[in-house]
């Protein structure tokens, strides 16, 4: 790495600073005032490539687990965090810059970030960026305080792929094709090594997709064997139009509220709880045309009537062994 610094009275002045690890190359420049008092910092971060998941390894998680709420570094340490100690001894103000990010297995493009702190508080806004596809915005408030810290964020993710977004960032194997918009609010916090508690989470949101498909997920296609007999879908592709999903998450508990879409040209509406990586209990209500009934090759939209058929599909079992069943309601 290279250094070029001074220092003159109680100010010091970073002029470069280049170092490379792994994957991760950074040039760094800023001042530093009142060395000796309170310090107050000012600095400029640019780098081409930050790989984050490099300084910081995530655990590893199955299937059935989010990402998003694992723990931030792979081994527990009982130590507190010098982070705290620091945040709260120091002012600041700085921007940082990326051609290439890495964070949560997830690659961001031309990120940007200005940060401030002051008296322990970390704000971070805006953050802007590209990210499977889409546009990325937001902001990040960190608190300090005795007992760990608060976070507090908002993001919005727009017109992103749907399929990357679940595999690698959610961890959510799910074959999901189509362009999303994501808004989301998120509170949590963090113990005194700056670890991450899942069961503080609480978190609202909602997900929209205009047109998108669902190809050959073993979920479906292992539990709707009686629906496709029926004629009402194909599990191998269910069409998506105009899909809304409202969500809240308290802890590890996904609480589905307001869900709307319509999926192989049948309205559908969903609803209830289940745990991430536990229990679920979801229904999705279905409006089925009588012409899409069929049985034995024969339609028997004609024996039906006009009105619709009100069918409720279940989901049960565990996120790990989903039970899906499906009778009217």
């Amino acid at each position: 790495g290279e250094i070029d610094l001074s220092i003159a009275g109680s100010i010091l002045r970073l002029h470069a600073l280049k170092f490379q690890s792994g994957l991760t190359d950074i040039a760094l420049s800023g001042i530093i005032s009142n060395v000796y008092k309170r310090p107050q910092i000012s600095f400029a971060w640019h780098s081409g490539t930050a790989d984050m998941d490099g300084f910081f390894p995530l655990p590893k998680t199955t299937q059935a687990e989010w990402g998003l709420i694992s723990p931030a570094h792979a081994a527990r340490d009982t130590k507190k965090s010098a982070l705290i100690s620091l945040l709260n001894s120091i002012d600041m103000d700085g921007s940082v810059r990326a051609d290439s990010l890495r964070l949560y297995n997830t690659w961001i493009r031309n990120f940007n970030a200005t940060t401030q702190a002051q008296n322990g508080v970390l704000n971070i806004k805006p953050i802007t960026g590209q990210t499977h596809g889409g546009a990325l915005n937001g902001n990040l408030e960190f608190s300090t305080h005795k007992q760990g810290a608060d976070l507090e964020s908002h993001l919005s993710l727009i017109n992103a792929r749907a399929n990357p977004l679940f595999n690698q960032t959610l961890n959510w194997h799910i074959p999901l094709y189509g362009d999303i918009t994501l808004t989301s609010h998120l509170k949590g916090a963090l113990d005194t090594t700056l670890t991450y508690l899942p069961t503080s989470t609480q978190a609202n949101g909602r997900l929209q997709m205009q047109t998108g498909k669902i190809v050959k997920w073993d979920v479906l296609q292992n539990n709707l064997k009686s629906v496709e007999q029926l004629g009402l879908l194909s599990a191998d592709k269910v069409p998506l139009q105009n899909a809304t999903l409202i969500f809240n998450l308290k802890g590890k508990t996904l609480i589905l509220n307001g869900t709307q879409l319509t999926a192989a040209n049948m309205s559908c509406r969903a609803g209830g709880t289940g745990e991430l990586g536990g229990l679920l209990n979801y229904t999705l209500d279905v409006d089925v045309p009588p012409s899409n009934i069929q049985f034995g090759g024969f339609n028997l939209g004609a024996l039906l009537g006009k009105r619709t058929i009100p069918v409720r599909i279940n989901i049960s079992g565990s996120s790990r062994a989903p039970k899906v069943t499906a009778g009217l309601r």
